[in-house]
C-alpha cells in the first residue's frame, strides 16, 4: 500500500458536484475578521503571548543570484537556527555566504545584504494591518559583514523576518589585474665607424 494515498474517501475539498453553474457572485465570502476587530481593544490582550515582542531565535535566509545580464537566475531560501537569540553572528553570516556563493558550478560574488525585521510595537499593529504605516523602516542595508543584531519582533512576524543575500555572477575571465611590462631597450647613440 502506498503511504501517500488517502485511505479514506474523505477529502479536504468539497467534492459535491452540482448541475447548476455557479459564478463568483453566487458564493458568500464570509472571512473571519474578528481577530482584526479585536486588535482595536488591545488592552484585553496584554497577557496574550502573541502581542508581546520576543527575541528572534531563527531567521529566514533568502539567496538571490543575479546574472551579468541583471536577471535573477535563482532564488533559494533556508531557515537558520541562531546560536544566540536575537544575534546573527559574523561566523554564521560568513558560513552562509561561503556555502552559497556557487550555483551550478558558477561562482558568484557578494553584491548586497539586506535585513528585514518587522519590529513593530503591539500598539501599532492595527495601523500596520490597515496599511496606514510607513514600512520602509523595516528594511535595512547591512554595510559590513559583522554580527547583526536582530530587533525583537511579535511572534506572528517571526516567519517573515529575513536576511536577503544578493549574489552577482563573476566574470569568467581572469579578474586579477595584469600589469603589462614595457621594455625599454636603450638605443645605441654612438655608432661605431667601420674601417
Amino acid at each position: 500500500m502506498n503511504h501517500h494515498e488517502n485511505t479514506d474517501n474523505s477529502s479536504d475539498y468539497d467534492t459535491d458536484t452540482d448541475t447548476d453553474t455557479n459564478t463568483d457572485t453566487d458564493y458568500d465570502y464570509n472571512i473571519d475578521m474578528d481577530w482584526i476587530n479585536k486588535l482595536d481593544s488591545l488592552e484585553q490582550h496584554e497577557d496574550d503571548v502573541l502581542y508581546k515582542l520576543e527575541d528572534i531565535f531563527f531567521i529566514k535566509c533568502v539567496f538571490l543570484y543575479v546574472s551579468k545580464d541583471n536577471n535573477i537566475e535563482k532564488i533559494k531560501q533556508e531557515k537558520l537556527l541562531l546560536k544566540e537569540r536575537g544575534i546573527l553572528s559574523k561566523e554564521e553570516m560568513l558560513y552562509m555566504i561561503k556555502n552559497n556563493c556557487i550555483l551550478n558550478q558558477m561562482k558568484y560574488s557578494l553584491l548586497s545584504i539586506l535585513k528585514v525585521i518587522i519590529h513593530l510595537p503591539p500598539e501599532d499593529l492595527n495601523i500596520f494591518l490597515k496599511n496606514k504605516m510607513d514600512t520602509s523602516s523595516f528594511l535595512e542595508s547591512v554595510k559590513h559583514i559583522d554580527t547583526i543584531h536582530l530587533e525583537k519582533s511579535l511572534p506572528m512576524f517571526h516567519d517573515i523576518n529575513s536576511i536577503y543575500i544578493l549574489f552577482y555572477e563573476k566574470n569568467k575571465n581572469n579578474t586579477n589585474s595584469v600589469t603589462k611590462r614595457v621594455l625599454i631597450h636603450p638605443k645605441n647613440v654612438t655608432k661605431r665607424k667601420e674601417y
